[in-house]
């Protein structure tokens, strides 16, 4: 049995529950899962049968065991740490597009000094972190920028926040940044057409994280002369909804 606070491939759930039931998730060989039993309200956890957090024991090197008290039972089967981290962004892909899931706890984020206890942390006991933070940590953020899955019949729009576009005086200086930040992870298109036809002059794209500053400079880009205006249109890049533009008012190129 590999001791987790969820099941794994070939194994069972593990004894150490609470009484509240949630969800269970058991793999197929095929790699898909199927649930029980069905949620009759939202909750925070994916879980065991009567469990209510996810965890899974990573095995602790020699160089890190000196933290280490006690004896691991001999139940216990811990995984190597990049499969530690493959199982909490599959169960965070699992849980995203059920509807009646809010969140997961992950149990625990640092290691129980205790053998017998759990090791189920992305960080050892002595605060060090395991090579599976870092998967963990990017799924984690592609939870929260909505794109850890593709779910059916689920379309995101994305909106941009702090937006400035280069003012006039700035253009004059040959200043021509346009700064944004995504509520969520974005596809995004910059476009600079004529105020008087619309035609594009310029199309630039590329790809947002969740609240992470975009910063992109125009200069030396060939826009023309004349009145002109700086757009920006954001789409979801896993699960698009309707895709939002944000414009300047007109401005005039030197």
């Amino acid at each position: 049995m590999t001791r987790a606070a969820s099941p794994v491939p070939n194994s069972s759930p593990s004894s150490r529950t609470s009484p509240r039931t949630t969800w269970t998730y058991r793999w197929r060989p095929s790699g898909t899962a199927v649930r029980s039993p069905a949620p009759s309200r939202r909750t925070w956890s994916i879980a065991a049968a009567s469990g209510t957090a996810y965890g899974v024991e990573s095995a602790i090197p020699e160089g890190e065991k000196k933290t280490y008290t006690g004896t691991e039972p001999g139940t216990t089967k811990p995984v190597d740490e990049i499969t530690q981290g493959a199982y909490y962004a599959r169960a965070l892909q699992l849980a995203f597009c059920q509807p009646s899931v809010t969140g997961i706890f992950l149990f625990h984020s640092q290691d129980e000094p205790g053998l017998p206890n759990w090791q189920s942390g992305i960080y050892y006991a002595d605060g060090t972190p395991k090579s599976s933070l870092f998967s963990v940590r990017d799924a984690l953020a592609r939870t929260r920028g909505g794109s850890i899955a593709r779910c059916d019949g689920l379309g995101l729009d994305v909106t941009a926040t702090k937006v400035r576009f280069p003012t006039q005086g700035e253009l004059g200086r040959g200043s021509r940044v346009i700064r944004f930040t995504c509520t969520l992870d974005c596809l995004w298109q910059v476009r600079v057409s004529s105020a008087s036809t619309n035609d594009t002059r310029f199309r630039l794209t590329g790809f947002g994280r969740a609240g992470v500053p975009v910063l992109t400079s125009l200069k030396g880009r060939k826009l023309g002369r004349g009145a002109v205006r700086f757009a920006i249109t954001l789409t979801h890049p896993v699960n698009p909804g309707v895709p939002q533009t944000r414009q300047s008012v007109p401005l005039s190129l030197p």
